[in-house]
């Protein structure tokens, strides 16, 4: 592009290596054909909560690849989380009354045997430690079940996948079986 004129390069020497040599020719395979058909996915699911509550957090757009377990919503669930507390405190009461019915149990046992007491006090002592051991597993499994429900707080992915559409946004209202977002593989 300029006037001065640059002096000539000479070209480098190409460095043989050792092999074969093979010809290549430019070809056109015959062989197509049409087919119709719909691409569905493998596993799809529409997902929603157990829950009725605020949508706090949507972590996904359409569109976006997931992993399993991966967190897409979560609800609001402040009320579980009282409940949860009462429940601990439940629990704290059902021991405590568990506690005091099996020392009141062990105190009539030890009378009865040394005939002190009757034998309606230890049958009441049973059934008053009886009581008391099943209040006790009911205030253990409200708490569990407080847990299970819990974890419906945060909707998450049951297979990896893309998704395919979202149905609430940040604010919304969820509501039991309503659907808020579903997943293809």
């Amino acid at each position: 592009c300029s006037n001065t004129s640059a002096p000539e390069s000479k070209p480098a020497s190409v460095p043989r290596v050792p092999g074969s040599v093979f010809a290549v020719r430019d070809t056109s395979l015959q062989a197509t054909f049409e087919a119709s058909g719909v691409a569905a996915p493998l596993r799809r699911a529409t997902l929603g909560t157990k829950l009725m509550g605020t949508v706090l957090e949507v972590y996904v757009k359409e569109g976006d690849a997931v992993h399993t377990g991966q967190p897409l919503v979560r609800i609001d669930a402040r009320d579980l989380t009282a409940k949860q507390a009462r429940a601990a405190a439940s629990i704290a009461d059902a021991e405590a009354i568990h506690q005091d019915a099996v020392t009141q149990a062990g105190r009539i046992r030890a009378l009865y045997a040394d005939s002190a007491a009757t034998r309606a006090q230890l049958d009441a002592a049973e059934t008053g430690l009886s009581r008391a051991d099943a209040g006790l597993r009911a205030s253990r499994a409200a708490a569990e079940e407080l847990r299970a429900v819990s974890s419906y707080a945060v909707v998450r992915a049951p297979f990896a996948g893309v998704v395919t559409r979202r149905f609430v946004d940040r604010g919304a209202f969820a509501a039991p079986g309503a659907p808020v977002v579903s997943v293809q593989d």
